[in-house]
């Protein structure tokens, strides 16, 4: 079983929000094999037991085999991944069960989360994919049949919101470089407005509370 633990080392004001995994309706075509394998054998059992040792060997190896492919099937969607934090997003993705791959999203670098619907789908209930695009590496990432998109949507987006005022908090001169070229292009009164918001951002942001004791 997949634990959260074995891909991330949280920080120390790090939070785990939301593990995301595809629905669990793609697993219906990765277990019909191994479900036909398990469960057909069992219709031809007294045949199977009539032609002796190799029947009987027949019959164990297409039990074992469909249980080894279901159990991988499951393992392999299991961990198989999305792990949404307060500060990132780490991507699992399985391949087999001993080959994982990792790769790690600032929540800063993300620029865009869209929802993708799922064509034929409909009959299993609100499906879709996400499609996030970063400023980094990787530039796109697809996350397939997800279930609720515009709620793991909703919850990226909030993230990326909450991770984006903390760096500015923790770096205002930065802040202000990126909205400069902005300003370039306003108006007189829109850089009036914006510069009296910067100036009582960076108040509230120097303001040391008072110790009433």
């Amino acid at each position: 079983m997949f634990h959260v633990s074995d891909v991330l080392q949280p920080k120390s004001d790090e939070r785990v929000e939301r593990v995301i995994r595809q629905h669990g309706v793609v697993l219906i075509p990765r277990l019909f094999v191994a479900g036909f394998l398990i469960v057909f054998p069992f219709f031809l059992l007294f045949t199977m037991l009539r032609s002796g040792i190799g029947g009987i060997v027949f019959f164990a190896a297409c039990e074992l085999i469909g249980l080894v492919m279901a159990l991988r099937a499951f393992l392999v969607w299991d961990a198989d991944v999305l792990v949404v934090t307060t500060h990132r997003l780490i991507d699992v993705n399985q391949h087999g069960i001993w080959t994982r791959m990792v790769s790690e999203i600032p929540l800063t670098a993300v620029r865009e989360v869209d929802v993708l619907p799922k064509k034929g789908m409909r009959l299993f209930g609100n499906i879709g994919s996400l499609r996030i695009r970063t400023s980094g590496a990787p530039s796109e990432l697809i996350i397939g049949c997800a279930g609720k998109p515009h709620v793991i949507r909703d919850v990226i987006q909030e993230m990326r919101t909450q991770a984006t005022r903390r760096e500015d908090r923790q770096n205002p001169a930065e802040w202000r470089t990126r909205i400069n070229p902005l300003l370039d292009k306003a108006d007189a009164q829109t850089i009036g407005t914006i510069e009296r918001m910067l100036r009582d951002r960076e108040e509230r942001t120097t303001r040391v509370p008072s110790n009433n004791s």
